[in-house]
């Protein structure tokens, strides 16, 4: 079977050590029906630090050419441009456009035998939160302005072609999970801030008209400010969140009350970027249990 190019981005900090356990667990559940081919690259703020190139050509040909794009960490405080930002969002908001990776799909599962903090859990934790990558503010990344030191302004765009694909997403994954751990049930919940911005009440809308396309799937809409609370109190409720790329600082505010969900107190440090379905859907269903045979040395462990 012709193997799974993977486009590795070790990144900054504790990217590399990251990618080096993460690997590992890659190369052990590889078999006669399932290869990968890696092939390692210079990106993040570090390699700009020491060559001055945000996002290098090699870099976004070769992974256009991947099957996957596999990133462990990247940023560093220190390293910043003239205006104080830092150049991290940058190169990743860089290469996110040039590939149009449009979803950001977070799954959150809590694994049999994995102790919560939470007082009950039910039957168990098991949903999706997809983002919208390309629009909302960060569509006019780069774009913004600023007069004197006095005033700055970023511009908030929406699209019924962005919502659209974002939201059939999120339908077509609710359709081939099993519904969640609570009753079985197939939801995909709209999470925005329509009660204040018209740009949300229009994104609302267009959601609504693709889910009136998807009548097997239930769907309803929730405010991000009680989502966020939600996430937290009952988690076992839920099952695909179809989420706003111009909410993208609750985004990242969120994944502590995710962490807190899965008992662990500190946030997820890694994530996994990728571009086909058929990478993650191939892996047999005895990976588990090869994977739990590594040995992890302690210094590949976050601190």
């Amino acid at each position: 079977m012709k193997p799974y190019r993977i486009a590795v981005l070790p990144g900054d900090g504790i990217g590399p050590e990251i990618m080096q356990a993460s690997l590992a667990v890659l190369r052990a559940v590889e078999s006669p029906d399932l290869s990968f081919e890696f092939t390692e690259l210079p990106f993040g703020a570090g390699h700009f630090r020491a060559t001055g190139e945000m996002l290098p050509p090699r870099v976004v040909e070769e992974c256009k050419r991947a099957d996957a794009i596999f990133l462990a960490a990247i940023g560093l405080p220190e390293v910043r441009l003239p205006d104080g930002t830092e150049v991290q969002p940058q190169i990743i908001v860089g290469l996110r456009k040039e590939l149009d990776l449009y979803a950001a799909i977070r799954p959150i599962k809590l694994y049999p035998g994995v102790k919560s903090v939470l007082a009950d859990v039910g039957k168990g934790i098991d949903f999706v939160i997809l983002r919208e990558n390309t629009e909302g503010l960060f569509a006019s990344f780069n774009g913004g302005g600023s007069i004197k030191n006095e005033v700055a302004t970023d511009t908030m765009v929406i699209t019924r072609k962005g919502t659209e694909r974002i939201a059939r997403y999120a339908f077509h994954l609710a359709a081939r999970r099993n519904g969640r751990p609570l009753d079985g049930k197939k939801l995909v919940t709209c999470v925005d801030k329509a009660n204040v911005f018209r740009s949300l009440a229009f994104f609302r809308r267009v959601f609504d008209d693709v889910a009136a396309q998807h009548p097997e799937i239930d769907h309803d809409h929730a405010l991000v400010d009680a989502m966020t609370l939600y996430l937290c109190r009952t988690p076992r409720r839920s099952t695909c969140w179809s989420w706003r790329t111009c909410l993208a600082i609750f985004f990242r505010i969120s994944p502590p009350a995710w962490s807190v969900a899965l008992g662990s107190d500190r946030p997820p440090r890694s994530v996994m970027s990728m571009r086909c379905s058929s990478l993650h859907t191939a892996v047999p269903p005895s990976w588990r249990a090869r994977t739990r045979q590594i040995p992890l040395q302690r210094s590949c462990r976050v601190p």
